[in-house]
């Protein structure tokens, strides 16, 4: 008897760990998703601050630092923008996205070697 009530406490713990994961996942989409509804009104200071909230407890995650990097492009300060790309890219050097907008802030700088 004993065996079957392991049996259930793990599958219960199992079911429990599930329900957690898609709940954090749920918050980062929730979370992702209102960062970009604000960016696309051009509330760039309130997404900002709202990507940086959610960085502080998770600040390996790629694609908010992306995000973050766009936010910081269309507020003109490049050379903060610069910073996380370039992060971006030697952390997760397979990613195109992070060496596509190092290129573009470098061409409008007049850096052309640097954006090849």
């Amino acid at each position: 008897m004993k065996s079957l009530n392991f049996h259930r406490a793990n599958a219960s713990m199992t079911a429990c760990a599930v329900v957690l994961l898609m709940a954090a996942a749920a918050t980062f989409a929730d979370e992702s998703e209102e960062v970009a509804k604000l960016y696309k009104q051009g509330n760039l200071g309130k997404a900002l601050g709202q990507a940086d909230a959610y960085l502080a407890t998770r600040p390996k995650d790629a694609q908010m630092r992306f995000q973050k990097g766009l936010i910081l492009t269309e507020q003109n300060r490049i050379a903060d923008a610069t910073k996380v790309f370039s992060s971006l890219s030697e952390e997760y050097p397979d990613l195109p996205e992070p060496y596509n907008n190092l290129a573009v802030l470098y061409a409008s700088q007049g850096q052309y070697d640097k954006a090849k």
